[in-house]
């Protein structure tokens, strides 16, 4: 640190941000936080440190930080006003969509199915949330949310919103939820639901076209002794008709 000659008891400014009042030593380690923190960038850099209580503060969306009272965040332009971020706060969530303009902040998934309407979220948005374990994937590979989109997370077969399970792959299409539990401590879209009405019904109509396809296989709760006793009475039944339909032709010549 200088000091001005002509006012020994003034200093000028530091020479370096480790003159400081309160600045720590930079690390030592050999990991990229690290190294950039030898050269004044990061959190571990000194104004780093400092900054967290100064007139900085981390943007809501894309976490660059930006002015205490600014209004618009100068990385990513999302509003700062008190009033979004009160609207924020309403609608936040476990859900997040990787937007490189404007990121989006955790939503409910309400707020994905809002965005799916207007035609913003589509089938190769990134997104993560409960049913992906909070890992990065696609949108129509997500459980809960590809149905959302016209397709089975599985096996990408065209699926309506209002179905459970997919008829193509027989794989439950799951539903979407704000629960921050992760997908393995729940129920997940890749457990089959045996007690799916739409598998039951499934099941119901595969044994249908079986029977259809072999019309000499009896109905359930039907056994093969039964069909052929009822076989053999028909058959007695057509000879003692004939016979005597023979006896009354006979008699009358």
């Amino acid at each position: 640190m200088t000091v001005d000659a002509s006012n020994p008891a003034t200093p000028d400014k530091p020479d370096d941000v480790h003159d400081l009042p309160g600045a720590i030593e930079d690390p030592p380690g050999d990991s990229a936080v690290e190294i950039a923190a030898r050269g004044g960038f990061g959190p571990l850099s000194t104004l780093g440190q400092q900054s967290w209580h100064g007139d900085s503060r981390p943007c809501v969306s894309c976490g660059q930080l930006a002015r205490r009272h600014a209004p618009r965040c100068p990385a990513c332009s999302e509003d700062l006003t008190p009033d979004m971020l009160a609207r924020m706060r309403a609608f936040s969530g476990p859900w997040y969509v990787h937007e490189h303009v404007r990121p989006f902040p955790g939503v409910t998934f309400e707020r994905l199915l809002r965005q799916i309407r207007r035609g913003v979220l589509t089938q190769t948005t990134i997104v993560r949330g409960p049913t992906t374990d909070h890992q990065w994937q696609y949108a129509a590979e997500t459980p809960g949310l590809s149905k959302y989109l016209g397709v089975c997370w599985s096996c990408h077969a065209p699926v309506s919103s209002d179905d459970e399970v997919c008829l193509a792959c027989n794989i439950n299409l799951g539903e979407l939820t704000n629960n921050m539990m992760a997908r393995g401590q729940e129920q997940t879209g890749s457990d089959i639901h045996e007690d799916s009405p739409q598998l039951r019904a499934l099941r119901e109509a595969l044994t249908a076209t079986d029977t259809l396809d072999n019309p000499l296989q009896p109905a359930p709760g039907v056994g093969y002794k039964r069909v052929t006793w009822i076989v053999i009475a028909i058959l007695t039944v057509t000879i003692a008709t004939l016979y005597a339909v023979i006896q009354i032709r006979d008699a009358a010549l």
